[in-house]
């Protein structure tokens, strides 16, 4: 996690000055929240998004559905 801040930082020095630094370094928390939501959102699995499989699960047959909101 420091290499990567480290290297942001050098990476930006030509537009955040230190008082920019030393905000983002007190905001380190919400930086592991964004890094560890980004991970979790790109190493998901979406292999079975897009396919459908029938249902094995029925109604038992006495089941007429729901009743109607007078018989409740």
């Amino acid at each position: 996690m420091e290499d990567v801040v480290n290297r942001a930082i050098i990476d930006t020095e030509s537009f955040l000055d230190k008082d920019d630094i030393q905000r983002f370094m007190k905001n380190n928390s919400a930086l592991k929240a964004y890094i560890i939501d980004g991970i979790k959102e790109l190493s998901a699995s979406y292999r079975f998004t897009d396919e459908e499989v029938c249902s094995s699960y029925a109604y038992p047959e006495e089941y007429n559905g729901p009743r109607a909101i007078s018989g409740q």
